[in-house]
């Protein structure tokens, strides 16, 4: 983008303003659109970890509440 700008802005009086200035909000609608796809591909990103730290929780065993909790404790059977 940048040097598309550069080159726009160095051959600004051989070509038309206007056409200049179109083709420079297209560029910084670009780069608009760019960055959103960043932040979208960031969060994305972000929302999977949190998925896989959730699978990673259902691998706990579960607790046998069969047995006593303590050698002392007495449990009704």
């Amino acid at each position: 983008m940048i040097i598309t700008i550069i080159m726009m802005v160095y051959n600004r009086t051989a070509t038309n303003a206007v056409v200049l200035s179109v083709a420079f909000q297209w560029i910084m609608m670009l780069g608009d659109h760019m960055t959103g796809i960043i932040h979208n591909i960031g969060n994305l990103e972000s929302k999977m970890v949190s998925i896989k730290r959730c699978l990673k929780l259902l691998e706990i065993p579960h607790e046998n509440l069969d047995q006593p909790r303590h050698a002392d404790e007495q449990w009704p059977r």
